[in-house]
């Protein structure tokens, strides 16, 4: 079948919507003359046993309901809307009688599919109604879904902005620093993984986090979440103070009790000393041309669990120049090869990350966003696909 021939239309089903049982027979012998192969008819003598009939055989079937206009309880469009009401995407093509064309134009109007006069109709003719009536819904329910998709893209293009925003930086415009955010499998569901970079007083502030579930709600929480860190850290609060305010602040945004987000938030301090603060978030990757470690540190509870919770910010030294890579876990729970129910785990990525330092030649030139995008690749390798999780990186190169 060629991209312009029409959709093949086999043993249609029809719930003819007939009171009269004589004009019930001469529809029901024209279908099976108009559909030799075959046809599924049910028939209901009015709207109510017709709309009990559609509701008993959902969901999963599609019907094409031949409706008279004249009923003993729906007269003119109400028996229409009634159908239309209990079958909203199922097609529908009217019946009137010899002197209301008028009808079935209203009808037309009112999202009937087609109609057709009684006594005037051939097997031909309602053979073209009924084809055109199912392939008619077919189109717009495509139609449809197209529009949702791009409502829902662009609704995620938003929500992408607000969670992956431009650096806030005054004073090191020279910052060596790289980015990358990719979906999930279902990459018209963005999730809560958000990251940002702000500098307060000479000192650059860098935060990664992830609100769990996915959808827009989590992602709205996230760019909530993220908002008020850049606020907060540019008010000049010590971080254990920040964490505390996003607690107060994931209580009351969060969409259901137990509901939590996990943050990594950490500072240069210059020298290689960075301060760093994780709330039920993994550390980070530590990067230098001779190493590749993880961050051995403290981490308080998430946000959210409960109120008055208290978290410590904790001071460790690095090598100078060495690259600090933050991520939210969808980075470390894809699977270890195709197929495996075993994760890929800090080890198994911390092996990808030697391995990108080593193909790039030095921990410096691994620090771009070709070079994340590789390992990010390299992940979804590892796991068969594209990864179940959204996954957000950001690394920061410490001032030498």
């Amino acid at each position: 079948m060629t991209p312009t021939e029409p959709h093949p239309l086999e043993a249609p089903r029809i719930l003819l919507v007939e009171d009269d049982d004589g004009d019930a027979l001469l529809v029901e012998v024209l279908l099976e003359e108009a559909f030799p192969d075959g046809v599924e008819i049910d028939r209901a003598r009015d709207v109510a046993e017709a709309v009990a009939h559609l509701d008993a055989h959902r969901p999963g079937s599609t019907w094409c309901a031949l409706v008279d206009l004249g009923l003993p309880d729906a007269e003119g469009l109400d028996a229409l809307q009634a159908v239309r009401r209990a079958a909203p995407r199922d097609p529908v093509v009217v019946l009137t009688g010899l002197a209301d064309d008028a009808k079935g134009l209203a009808a037309v109007a009112a999202g009937a599919q087609d109609y057709l006069v009684k006594g005037k109709v051939q097997a031909e003719d309602l053979r073209r109604a009924v084809r055109y009536a199912v392939e008619r819904c077919r189109a717009d329910e495509a139609a449809r879904l197209l529009l949702e998709e791009h409502y829902l893209h662009e609704e995620n293009v938003r929500l992408e902005r607000g969670l992956l925003p431009k650096p806030l930086l005054e004073q090191h415009h020279g910052l060596r620093w790289a980015s990358r955010y990719r979906p999930g499998s279902n990459r018209l569901r963005i999730g809560g993984d958000f990251y940002d970079v702000v500098e307060y007083d000479g000192v650059v502030h860098v935060v990664v986090g992830d609100v769990c579930g996915h959808g827009p709600d989590e992602a709205a929480i996230g760019v909530v979440l993220r908002v008020a860190w850049r606020a907060l850290v540019r008010a000049g609060l010590p971080p254990e103070e920040v964490m505390g305010h996003l607690n107060d602040l994931m209580a009351v945004e969060a969409l259901e009790l137990g509901q939590f987000t996990t943050v990594a938030s950490f500072r240069l301090l210059g020298e290689g000393r960075v301060g760093m603060v994780l709330a039920g978030h993994p550390g980070p990757f530590v990067i230098s041309d001779h190493d590749v470690s993880v961050v051995d540190s403290d981490a308080g509870p998430p946000l959210g669990l409960w109120e008055g919770l208290h978290w410590a910010e904790q001071i460790h030294q690095f090598p100078a120049s060495s690259i600090v890579l933050a991520y939210t876990d969808g980075l470390v729970e894809g699977r270890a090869e195709p197929g495996s129910v075993e994760r890929l785990g800090l080890e198994g990525a911390s092996d990808l990350v030697r391995h990108l330092v080593a193909e790039a030649a030095g921990a410096r030139r691994a620090l771009d966003e070709r070079a994340l995008d590789a390992l990010l690749t390299a992940i979804e390798e590892r796991h068969g696909g594209a990864l179940d999780d959204d996954v957000a990186v950001i690394a920061v190169e410490l001032p030498g």
